[in-house]
């Protein structure tokens, strides 16, 4: 029997077969291999009639499997296919619309469906559903929200020892469940378990850490290497979108993806393409930079270098744009200090926290209702207000023109036009100087 007529003959097992060939490739990182099954799986779309629910199950595959490579574009372009209604398609809509950094509706989305599974009692959407709510949540900045639902997840997922679903959000969910673990208590260990599946998962993606470009803290993916090494080559984009079957359009992001994680423009990355000690230098000093504040938090060097830098903006010899701040610590009782820049925006002064919402010197001044002082040569004694979310794009993109430091930590483009910070407006707090009393 020839193999299209067993294909034939076998109908929707084949289909089932390839799709699931599909997950477990993408989930040992085999880009390339995944691709291939997915095309398999469309020619036999095209090829044989299936029923609704293998056609439902395959949409939302391929868009899913789009996601996963980076390639929002030709998601976004299959997704009008996922318009029948069903829980799968909504889930798929749901991770598109994440990806596309449209949280608030894909948490309207999950809302309705987490109600759905749990009258349902469909345990296992019912975790995937936590999972995604949780990164939804966060991403608007409701992280006490956020921790609950993924607990809640936790719980769930345990005894079963489901491990993918949180896997395959990545990079969010990872540092979500680092948070999460230094704030809870790991009760049957389950987080641990989680994180350590994390860095299992990332040393297959990066077995020989052998490179600086292997070794960053928040790496090149393997297609962003893939093209970073394809460029290298020589070839234009439109030829690296041929030879990896996407969209010239998804080769952009990805450049802009590699551009902001090296903190250079695309003209200094295809100059460093031909020269290989500049681009490992600008690699190293990423890595150096992201190292420093792992996790989202200091540690010890960062900690001596900001005290060395507070000692040095507080004495104003530093540029007037760099300026110490001294808040109560919120624990201690101690007047801590943190350097930091002041951004200028239509005649107004600012800071802005780079590390987010969980920044130290964010939660103390919180916790001292903004009563605070500043140093750079003189003495202020100042009140910061927190600045609405809906105000805060054009302070944040002043804001990373001024500090390159800054520019690891925050997944914009300092030159991206102002309707990208706006995605991320919720994530970064940022105070104003309401008043000031020179001492």
């Amino acid at each position: 029997m020839c193999a299209a007529e067993q294909r034939r003959r076998s109908g929707g097992y084949n289909l089932i077969g390839d799709l699931a060939l599909m997950r477990i490739l993408q989930g040992r990182c085999d880009v390339e291999g995944a691709v291939k099954a997915l095309h398999d799986a469309e020619q036999a779309v095209k090829t044989y009639p299936f029923q609704l629910a293998l056609m439902i199950e395959f949409k939302t595959a391929r868009v899913i499997q789009w996601l996963a490579i980076g390639d929002v574009e030709m998601a976004s372009r299959w997704a009008e296919e996922c318009a029948g209604g069903s829980e799968q398609e909504q889930i798929a809509l749901v991770r598109l619309r994440l990806a596309q950094g449209r949280a608030s509706e894909a948490q309207n989305i999950l809302a309705q469906q987490r109600s759905l599974a749990e009258t349902g009692r469909r345990g296992g959407r019912l975790i995937e559903i936590l999972a995604l709510q949780s990164i939804a949540l966060d991403v608007q900045g409701k992280s006490g929200e956020a921790e609950g639902v993924l607990v809640e997840a936790i719980s769930l997922a345990r005894p079963e020892g489901y491990r993918r679903v949180f896997l395959d959000l990545k990079q969010p969910m990872h540092k979500l469940l680092e948070r999460l673990a230094r704030r809870s208590a790991d009760a049957g260990g389950a987080m641990h378990d989680l994180l350590n599946a994390f860095r299992q998962e990332r040393g297959a993606e990066h077995p020989l850490l052998s490179s600086p470009v292997e070794m960053l803290i928040d790496p090149l993916s393997g297609r962003e290497l893939e093209v970073l090494r394809l460029l290298a080559e020589g070839l234009s984009n439109k030829e690296i979108a041929n030879r990896l079957i996407v969209a010239p359009g998804t080769i952009k992001q990805h450049l802009k993806n590699i551009c902001r994680k090296l903190d250079v423009s695309v003209i200094s990355i295809c100059r460093m393409t031909s020269n290989t000690f500049e681009l490992e230098v600008a690699l190293l000093f990423h890595r150096f930079h992201r190292w420093l504040y792992q996790g989202g938090h200091p540690n010890a060097m960062a900690r001596a270098l900001n005290r060395g830098w507070a000692a040095v903006h507080s004495l104003g010899i530093a540029p007037n744009y760099l300026v110490t701040l001294e808040v109560v610590g919120r624990r201690s009782g101690r007047t801590i200090s943190f350097p930091l820049a002041m951004v200028l925006s239509d005649g107004e002064r600012y800071l802005v926290s780079m590390l987010g919402t969980d920044a130290a010197w964010v939660r103390n001044l919180q916790a001292a209702n903004g009563q605070a002082m500043l140093h750079h040569g003189r003495t202020e004694q100042v009140l910061l207000e927190e600045v609405a979310a809906g105000k805060r794009a054009p302070v944040l993109k002043a804001y990373l023109r001024l500090a390159p430091g800054a520019r690891p930590h925050i997944p914009i483009d300092k030159d991206a036009p102002l309707e990208e910070f706006e995605s991320i407006v919720k994530q970064i707090p940022v105070f104003r100087v309401a008043s000031s009393r020179t001492i």
